[in-house]
């Protein structure tokens, strides 16, 4: 009926003479409705056939066309191209399209003030095509994938309003002045992707940026300066490179999250050569004297080896709230030596189950791994604890030898696991007792069990270690594992 009343509003008495708008009906995809586009006759689309199912390789531009009627097909009954204004896509899409000169055209199809994210694959391409974004003005979101070139000089120029953008695989090189224009971005993801070497005036421009990652490419050399434009920047992520020798980083007067876990030899620089980093956040191997970091500002910490040569100070991380510990430790001397008294969460490996003292009284969420001994009363000053999750390495003995006093101080759980990596125990339904009474009755428990592990937990309580956690409420989310990824989505 709908397609019929377009009919007869076209066809009227009054329109004869008049210059016929177009109509081109095609089928829609999730559920095989009749979709009704309309254009005037002289519209691009008339010459255009709509290519929705393919995997060959097809024109940019008709690629977008394509992804522009999906869109649309998707929300309308109707597609009427003669008034774009009500023409809403908030995404523009390509997967696969090649040999694009610019997208002036869009806006013949929808109102390009409200698109607002842009997902490009360039695999192919030599260099960025700058002037599809002559007509994406408005756009704060740009995803590019597969581009394996180098991003020269005024590449974005366009995009004055983008605030978020993202590379994934592909980007040999940065080029001095990249990124000019672009003075409202804030985050700019380029990991997984194949940068050697970082060079001067690589960054110049980007002014407001606040959120930098480098993860996974083959960084060996940062130059002097690179970041010496990122004023504003207060997350660096340089994780899972080769860097060795220096590491500049003057210029970076807001950082607060630093993630650099390099296997190799390497130094901080800095203006003063009594100047010490001082973050809120510090991923690395391990912290040396040499790198002059200022451990009593540290909030959160996470290490492969923990730095016992700084026992000469007990209050190096006096500040400390959550501690992360990656590799086995088979020594938990440290956790004795310095205060930990506003700790909250402590994560890690250790062969043998500690006996925390009194300066971990504040501690809310344990989780210890790989653990092949476990002595009574190793909770005995844990009473403020929430979260309690315990792996036993592959001896299913440590069950048999489990007690109630072994729980000792434990009386605020509203979470608690316990498994034996590997191996079953027909010993875990003989503790049961035990671990049921680690958490005080409620309506809102749920329990679950079998003969590897036992699990309880209060249904409204948040698993997230990061509530625990006092950092600035602009940086805490980055410190999530997914961060990246769901600003991606």
């Amino acid at each position: 009926e709908e397609i019929q009343k377009v009919k007869d509003e076209n066809l009227r008495e009054e329109n004869i003479g008049n210059k016929f708008k177009y109509c081109f009906v095609i089928e829609k995809i999730a559920d095989n409705t009749a979709i009704l586009i309309i254009a005037n006759f002289d519209h691009d689309f008339v010459s255009y056939q709509p290519i929705f199912k393919t995997r060959e390789s097809i024109n940019f531009k008709d690629e977008i066309k394509s992804s522009i009627l999906y869109s649309l097909a998707h929300d309308k009954l109707i597609i009427d191209l003669t008034n774009p204004e009500k023409n809403e896509v908030k995404k523009l899409t390509n997967s696969n399209g090649t040999d694009a000169d610019h997208l002036d055209f869009i806006d013949q199809y929808i109102n390009i003030e409200k698109t607002k994210n842009a997902r490009f694959s360039m695999n192919g391409f030599s260099q960025i095509p700058t002037e599809i974004f002559r007509k994406l003005l408005f756009i704060n979101d740009l995803f590019i994938s597969d581009f394996f070139c180098y991003l020269e000089a005024n590449d974005f120029s366009y995009l004055e309003n983008l605030v978020h953008l993202h590379f994934m695989r592909g980007v040999h090189e940065i080029r001095p002045n990249a990124f000019n224009g672009l003075n409202n971005l804030v985050y700019l993801n380029l990991n997984y992707c194949s940068l050697s070497y970082l060079e001067e005036g690589c960054f110049d421009g980007l002014k407001n940026l606040k959120f930098l990652n480098l993860r996974s490419n083959l960084l060996r050399e940062i130059r002097d300066c690179v970041f010496a434009p990122l004023k504003k920047l207060i997350h660096l992520d340089l994780s899972q490179n080769d860097i060795k020798k220096v590491v500049n980083l003057n210029g970076l007067e807001s950082l607060r999250y630093l993630n650099i876990n390099s296997p190799k030899l390497f130094k901080f620089a800095f203006n003063s050569s009594n100047e010490l980093l001082s973050l809120e956040a510090l991923k690395l191997n391990r912290i040396l004297k040499t790198q002059r970091i200022d451990t009593e500002s540290l909030k959160y910490l996470c290490l492969s080896t923990f730095p016992t040569e700084l026992s000469s100070n007990p209050n190096a991380f006096r500040s400390l709230e959550y501690l992360e510990i990656d590799n086995l430790c088979k020594d938990d001397q440290f956790l004795h030596q310095f205060n930990f008294e506003n700790l909250k969460v402590l994560i890690g490996k250790f062969d043998k189950m500690p006996k925390f003292g009194k300066n971990f009284r504040n501690l809310k969420y344990l989780k210890i791994t790989d653990a092949e001994n476990f002595d009574k009363y190793c909770f005995e000053y844990l009473n403020s604890l929430e979260y309690l999750d315990i792996c036993l390495k592959d001896k299913a003995l440590l069950i048999d030898n489990i007690e109630e006093g072994h729980f000792k101080g434990v009386d605020n759980l509203k979470y608690f696991h316990i498994n034996l990596s590997f191996k079953e125990s027909t010993t875990f339904s003989i503790k049961e007792p035990i671990f049921e009474k680690l958490i005080k009755v409620n309506e809102n428990l749920e329990v679950s069990k079998n003969s590897q592990y036992f699990l309880s937990y209060v249904t409204d309580y948040k698993f997230d270690p990061l509530e625990y956690v006092n950092i600035s409420d602009e940086l805490g989310p980055s410190l999530d594992y997914w961060f990246w990824q769901n600003l991606d989505k």
